[in-house]
């Protein structure tokens, strides 16, 4: 009996050992759970001086304090990336090694060189046979790799270019890679370019793409055609209509998707593909092919529309194929890598401007949370004489905070100036990209005749910071907005943080002001709250602007080419020590509260994965309790036994 309750006490506690480490989502590495810091050696060094020597002369001025600053690497900037040009053009034994001209010590020497600095190696590579100047990448080898960079050279950070490749490979050698990098069992950042933009991958597939419905034209007429052949509807079969349309004068489109179902229930191309446009071209007489989406997923859509491309080519007729496009590659990005980018940018202040609204417009600040962010480009400040104004260069710092984005340096910080340096060792600045809530700031108001734009950012709390951007190159201007603005616009906002629906009856778009008083929502906040003031501060030098009362308007003059990072704080004394104090306090979230420390941990939106704890702990206590009886019922039988004993 007491064999019978320890198997099964054995077996309750491997069950739980299982539930438990299968919750562990090997995407969600843990290793940047907010915006990573770092340097980058691709503006600062390029190819022509990526060496031994310079990478450690680089790297012993961001362990040295700066003037009037912390070291870079007390800032929190630890990670060293190497990027195009450190690995030979061949590789050693099967494996990627670096240029012995330019490293003659190997790479696995500099990665201890700095792990001793206390910084963390970082190298470049692309999922292609070379890099984008040509020296040896992963091509098929993505496995051993990772091992030899992470194992072998001590890398902690990988960053995944996506030259010399197609979009069918990059996707493929994205998941290869990223399991392979969290089989290693070791924490690593892992960055990658996303893949081209869908119309791009689409201009090879397709002659037209979209996704909505159009009227009054040929396509919508065409449409009316889309239930294949339904006797009741097409007694006579869709060759007859192709037929009948072809004496017109006219050509026979049709519509299907790649799932088994349409998006109105009807039979579609699910794994028939090649039957399928054959059919249509060749039986049917189509000569347009409209492929929608519905009821499939992204990677099906994805090897799909490969299928059905090709197979449409091979028929040999010339065919209109239309499709929807994938869905941003945002959502399938968030599972497989920390960080993702896109292209370059100039060291110009409009440049980095429109790369961050290109961001924001793709909603990618909606798949930006603990553990995976957007990556602009890396910063450029002070590199170019001929570049940004010491204004501009604080604007883009102050932007790429409050969206947290990675603050990757790629400056040479050997010639650096003083001013440049005063803008990349901001504390103050860096607490706002590095506020433990990790929720990236959105863009509050937009006017594309100004060039004027508000961004806002929750913090920590029940603190809130705001940039007001002027990208206009001649006219200041000014803004005003209240705490209870940005508690409306966030109680309101439809987004993965908060869970509410979307209520924009009372925003007035032109001003960006919430109509507060006839906002249930806010109304419930306030109810909460006992009157409260509201401390203004200037993030760049964590100043008292000006203390108001929470339903107070605060207004603010920017002027050409500039931004204002400011807080609202209703702490009044809430300064950097506090911003990077104990994160224990609750953010209001109306009818729900989030500790900071909870926002971290990812379980904490999912209801899935609370209720899933709570039955590992039950499981627990029950496997427990069997154990328990199991050995008092052994011993009170044991004792029976010894009582009654008898001889033979």
């Amino acid at each position: 009996i007491m064999s019978t309750f320890t198997h099964i006490s054995l077996c309750c506690f491997l069950i739980v050992f299982i539930c438990f480490f299968g919750f562990i989502n090997t995407h969600n590495n843990g290793i940047a759970p907010l915006p990573v810091l770092g340097f980058n050696t691709w503006y600062a060094l390029g190819c022509e001086d990526l060496n031994e020597i310079n990478v450690k002369s680089v790297a012993s001025l961001m362990v040295a304090p700066l003037n009037n600053h912390k070291s870079l690497l007390d800032l929190g900037y630890k990670y060293f990336i190497l990027d195009d040009c450190w690995a030979s053009t061949e590789r050693e034994n099967g494996q990627i090694v670096a240029d012995k001209n330019q490293f003659p010590n190997g790479m696995a020497h500099m990665g201890d060189y700095l792990k001793n600095l206390g910084l963390n190696l970082g190298l470049y590579t692309t999922p292609g046979n070379y890099t984008c100047k040509g020296r040896t990448a992963t091509g098929g080898h993505e496995v051993d790799d990772a091992n030899q960079f992470i194992n072998n050279f001590g890398a902690r950070y990988i960053k995944y270019c996506m030259c010399n490749t197609t979009h069918e490979w990059r996707m493929e050698a994205y998941s290869i890679m990223s399991d392979a990098v969290n089989e290693t069992g070791i924490p690593v950042v892992f960055e990658v370019d996303p893949p081209e933009h869908p119309w791009t991958w689409l201009a090879n597939k397709a002659n037209l793409w979209g996704n909505s419905d159009i009227d009054d034209d040929f396509i919508s007429w065409v449409n009316k055609i889309n239930y294949f052949e339904d006797k009741n509807q097409f007694p006579n079969g869709m060759a007859h209509m192709g037929d009948y349309l072809k004496n017109l004068g006219l050509n026979l489109g049709l519509y299907t998707t790649p799932g088994n179902y349409t998006c109105k229930g009807r039979t579609a191309t699910g794994g028939h593909e090649v039957d399928d446009a054959n059919q249509f071209i060749n039986n049917f007489g189509a000569r347009y092919i409209k492929y929608c989406m519905c009821n499939t997923t992204h990677e099906w859509r994805m090897e799909a529309y490969s299928i059905m491309s090709d197979a449409v080519n091979e028929t040999g007729i010339p065919v209109v194929f239309e499709v929807d496009p994938p869905e941003h590659p945002w959502t399938w990005l968030a599972n497989k890598a920390n960080l993702w980018g896109n292209s370059d940018i100039d060291d110009d202040f409009i440049s980095w401007v429109n790369k961050i609204n290109y961001f924001e417009d793709k909603k990618t600040s909606h798949y930006s949370y603990i553990n995976h962010y957007t990556l602009p480009d890396m910063l450029q400040i002070g590199n170019n004489e001929d570049g940004q104004t010491f204004e501009e260069y604080k604007a883009q710092f102050f932007m790429y905070s409050i969206i947290n984005a990675p603050l990757i340096l790629s400056t040479d910080l050997r010639k650096i100036s003083q001013e440049n340096i005063d803008i990349i060792a901001n504390e103050y600045v860096i607490a706002i990209n590095q506020d433990p809530l990790g929720i990236p700031g959105q863009r509050y108001y937009n006017s594309d005749e100004q060039k004027f734009q508000v961004w806002t950012k929750p913090l920590k709390d029940n603190d809130y910071v705001v940039a007001f951007l002027n990208y206009d190159s001649g006219f200041k201007h000014s803004f005003t907005i209240s705490y209870i603005d940005l508690v409306g616009y966030w109680i309101n906002n439809d987004n993965k943080y908060f869970i509410y629906g979307t209520t924009y009856e009372e925003f007035d778009e032109y001003n960006g002001r919430y109509n507060y008083d006839k906002d249930e929502k806010v109304f419930k906040f306030l109810n909460k709250r006992d009157f409260f003031n509201v401390v203004i501060i200037d993030v760049w030098d964590n100043s008292k602007i000006t203390e108001i009362d929470y339903y107070e308007s605060f207004t603010i003059e920017v002027y050409p080419h500039t931004a204002r990072l400011i807080k609202f704080s209703i702490h009044s004394n809430d300064l950097i020590n506090n911003s990077l104090g104990n994160y224990s306090t609750l953010l209001l979230d109306s009818d729900q509260f989030f500790t900071a420390d909870s926002v971290i941990d990812d379980c904490s939106n999912s209801s899935f994965c609370l209720i899933s704890i709570f039955f590992i702990f039950g499981l627990t206590g029950i496997c427990l309790m069997t154990l328990i009886f199991g050995v008092v019922f052994y011993f009170r039988n044991r004792k029976y036994s010894d009582r009654y004993q008898f001889d033979e």
